[in-house]
């Protein structure tokens, strides 16, 4: 069972962790963008991971990137 532990949310984002309620972590943080002016989701060949290409206003990437710094501690 897991549950979200939000780094960071926004108009139109939410970043966050899963973090599970067992003794085995998750390594994985998602970010959630809501209404996105532009996205694409690329799978080439069967049996291949897919890419995906989201949109993302400078400003919004900005508070994005600075929550996740502070998260992590980097600066």
């Amino acid at each position: 069972m897991s549950t979200k532990s939000t780094i960071s949310t926004g108009d139109g984002y939410h970043l966050f962790e899963e973090v599970t309620l067992d003794d085995e972590p998750l390594t994985h943080v998602l970010l959630e963008v809501e209404r996105p002016s532009k996205f694409a989701v690329e799978k080439q060949f069967p049996n291949y991971d897919a890419n995906v290409t989201v949109a993302i206003p400078s400003t919004t990437m900005d508070e994005i990137a600075l929550a996740w710094i502070r998260k992590r501690r980097l600066v």
